[in-house]
């Protein structure tokens, strides 16, 4: 049997090895910012995660942190709060699709 499929005993609780405190004075995460700014410049989440050389998956998690930051549910919420209208047709004018030298297709600005 694998671990997950034993049932684990009603006495065990999982424990932190060390306890949990906020780092106060960090700095904000630079990342967030640059998918915040494209985001609200009008680009989708695959045309950021090419110009920032992320996963999609990656935009998408900081995308969702943003969302809950700012208090809405999606991108077109988003911007609506943030007073961005975007519409279709610029969402690809602006951007142009490439291959690079390793295959992988990136979104270049105009």
């Amino acid at each position: 049997m694998y671990g997950r499929e034993v049932k684990k005993p009603g006495w065990w609780k999982p424990q932190r090895r060390r306890e949990y405190k906020p780092q106060l004075h960090r700095a904000p995460s630079m990342r967030r910012a640059q998918v915040e700014k494209l985001l609200l410049a009008g680009y989708r989440l695959k045309e950021s995660a090419a110009l920032l050389g992320l996963t999609e998956g990656a935009v998408k998690k900081y995308a969702r942190d943003l969302y809950a930051r700012h208090g809405v549910k999606s991108l077109v919420a988003f911007r609506e709060k943030n007073g961005v209208k975007v519409e279709t047709e610029k969402l690809f004018q602006n951007v142009r699709m490439s291959t690079s030298a390793r295959g992988r297709q990136e979104c270049l600005p105009h």
